[in-house]
């Protein structure tokens, strides 16, 4: 929106890209309801959150590593800046749990199912 850098920009495939990789890792540490629980209730301010990553880039530019190895900074703070975005994100995260209860509801079935 506001962004002055040309390199803050992200397009659709990046997004995309992005949206799935922070989506899996969020999956593996079993941390996707907590996330869509902080995004829901940051949302309307995710956009000043988006600011504040890029003025506190150079002290957090490489903490992002810690949780997220392999996302750039700048890519997932031009995320953040979008709100389109950051629903397509809760979308996905939504249909990541929406799998994933899917998954153990069917194992669950099989598991206790009387032959």
């Amino acid at each position: 929106m506001f962004s002055t850098r040309q390199e803050a920009s992200i397009t659709e495939e990046e997004a995309d890209e992005l949206i799935e990789a922070i989506c899996k890792k969020l999956a593996e540490k079993h941390l996707l309801e907590a996330a869509v629980l902080a995004l829901e209730t940051t949302y309307p301010a995710t956009f000043y959150g988006s600011q504040a990553l890029l003025v506190l880039e150079p002290l957090l530019g490489g903490s992002l590593d810690l949780f997220f190895p392999g996302i750039p900074y700048r890519k997932f703070q031009a995320l953040m800046e979008n709100r389109r975005l950051v629903q397509r994100l809760l979308a996905r995260m939504d249909e990541y749990i929406d799998d994933r209860l899917t998954r153990r509801k069917t194992a669950k079935n099989k598991r206790w199912r009387w032959r």
